[in-house]
């Protein structure tokens, strides 16, 4: 995280690139100090991701990612008021026996 200085370090940098005149030198080189700052931020940002990812990676055996469809999920919520336990049984059904728990898409024309 950044410390307190240096957040109000980077937002004394903006306002002064924010009081330059435009098209002159001092904007120029504000405007890149303003970027160098960005770049920083984005940095730490992903620092942070790849060490949390990687702490993932060697902390546990197995890690399992399920692909929701939300647009169908809030298209069809008036139709089950119990979606949500619905959705985590299912993940955690997928999650126990492996994929064969999916039942198999019904073609239109089988309807």
């Amino acid at each position: 995280m950044r410390s307190l200085f240096q957040r109000a370090r980077s937002s004394e940098i903006r306002v002064s690139f924010a009081r330059t005149k435009k098209g002159s030198n001092n904007r120029a080189k504000a405007r890149l100090k303003v970027a160098r700052i960005h770049a920083k931020i984005a940095d730490c940002r992903l620092d942070f991701l790849h060490k949390l990812s990687t702490r993932l990676i060697n902390e546990n055996q197995v890690i399992a990612i399920e692909r929701l469809q939300v647009k169908n999920m809030i298209r069809n919520h008036h139709r089950d008021v119990n979606a949500a336990q619905n959705i985590l049984a299912a993940g955690q059904a997928v999650l126990a026996c492996g994929e064969a728990v999916r039942p198999a898409r019904k073609l239109k024309s089988q309807r």
